[in-house]
């Protein structure tokens, strides 16, 4: 992987903001994780593997405990 960049959580983006960020920011694989408008938990990637996606659970798990290996 290539340099860690660590963003401070927000409580005040809205969907589109964070959407367009991480377009902004040209990332190339993602994982995004929500409730959709009936309160039911939705997870989407992108072309990646069950295990890559699962790879990056952990890694924001790590993320919002202030802990990364990288």
């Amino acid at each position: 992987m290539g340099n860690v960049v660590r963003l401070q959580p927000t409580t005040t983006y809205t969907v589109d903001q964070a959407l367009d960020f991480a377009k902004s920011e040209g990332m190339t694989e993602v994982v995004v994780a929500g409730y959709d408008k009936n309160g039911n938990f939705m997870v989407v990637s992108s072309a990646m593997s069950n295990d890559r996606a699962a790879w990056f659970g952990q890694k924001i798990v790590l993320a919002a405990h202030g802990v990364l290996d990288e």
